[in-house]
């Protein structure tokens, strides 16, 4: 029933049809689709970009080579924890990018599940996201628009990193359309908020230089929403949680979570300060320190518990004695018995004696 509500749905793409819509937001599709053909993989993920009916006709073309020229860049980026772009290309009223089968589900579909997680747990997660974004540094990119809905989690492989550079192709400044906002930054191509506010950088937010410290940013919040169950910053609209970001005290994560190492807070609110140079200079230094707090926390609260149980220690047991040692011991009680034997025999005949007289 759901082919005649999409007018995606069963379409052809490259030798492939759209079986089955994964996700959808207001600018993008995601589906899977199949092909019959042997040479081909059997099962690719489609995601497709509608242009929109807004756009003027030269705003249209801008946005066109954006598109080309930032996937012409995607598709050589290759990394264990990014989903690699296999190609990508324009078809009737909408362009799409080729994916691999996306199996798993998003970090954000098990935050809901687990509110929060056991610190041991967070460097299983984030460590591979935050070696996929030094790479994309190491490349001359940044993320700046990652969230939880990005980050796949699945058993067949470690966590990966999903839409690559898609907020800049959807952003809404640059096109020169006549209608565009002031805001445009932060808006995409539908005029919606581009991103989520939740986990957007000071600097990405006031559209200031960005460099690699954005996305440690990011990956400090979330490690402050994976330790405490929620997001350092939540308005009540978009523009207010932006808004906490540049003007709003950071939460203590202590308060929220009162067990917390204290290390931990201290790897977390240096992450998180609101001047980039005071963060960590890369994501990889961040998870390496967050590691070595984790890392002093646990000897310390090993050496304690070994130290409490070490007063609780039952008395060892003796060594066993040497068979010599033990010959002469058995000889030793045998000629002990033997003079208790004589001493009693002595005293009943003396006590008979007395009395028969």
């Amino acid at each position: 029933m759901e082919i005649y509500n999409d007018p995606y749905l069963g379409q052809m793409i490259r030798g492939y049809r759209l079986e089955e819509r994964l996700g959808q937001s207001n600018v993008t599709r995601l589906y899977r689709a199949q092909t019959r053909d042997p040479w081909q993989t059997p099962r690719l993920s489609f995601m497709l970009l509608p242009l929109s009916h807004t756009l003027s006709e030269p705003a249209r073309e801008r946005f066109l080579t954006r598109f080309f020229n930032e996937a012409k860049r995607c598709v050589k980026l290759r990394h264990s924890a990014l989903f690699p772009l296999f190609g990508y290309g324009l078809q009737k009223d909408y362009c799409y990018l080729i994916l691999p089968d996306i199996v798993g589900g998003t970090l954000a579909f098990h935050l809901k599940r687990q509110i929060r997680w056991n610190p041991s747990d967070i460097p299983h997660i984030l460590t591979p996201v935050a070696h996929a974004l030094d790479y994309m540094h190491g490349q001359g990119l940044v993320y700046e628009y990652l969230n939880p809905s990005n980050i796949f989690l699945s058993d067949r492989q470690p966590p990966c990193v999903l839409g690559v550079r898609l907020e800049h192709i959807l952003c809404q400044a640059g096109l020169g359309d006549e209608h565009e906002r002031e805001d445009a930054p932060l808006r995409n191509i539908a005029g919606t908020p581009l991103g989520l506010a939740e986990y957007l950088a000071p600097e990405v937010i006031k559209g200031g230089p960005i460099d690699a410290r954005a996305d440690v940013y990011t990956l400090g919040i979330l490690l402050f929403e994976l330790l405490s169950g929620r997001p350092p910053y939540r308005g009540s609209s978009h523009t207010e949680t932006a808004y906490l970001h540049l003007q709003g005290p950071l939460p203590s994560l202590h308060s929220i979570v009162p067990d917390i190492p204290p290390g931990l807070e201290i790897v977390v609110d240096r992450a998180l300060h609101y001047n980039p140079q005071c963060r960590f200079s890369t994501p990889g230094e961040l998870i390496q320190a967050y590691e070595r707090a984790l890392n002093k926390y646990q000897q310390t609260e090993q050496a304690v518990r070994h130290e409490q149980s070490g007063k609780l220690t039952p008395l060892m047991p003796f060594p066993p004695i040497p068979l010599e040692r033990k010959q002469a011991i058995e000889t030793m009680v045998q000629e002990i018995h033997q003079r208790i034997e004589k001493i009693l025999a002595s005293q009943l005949e003396k006590k008979a004696y007395e009395i028969d007289c």
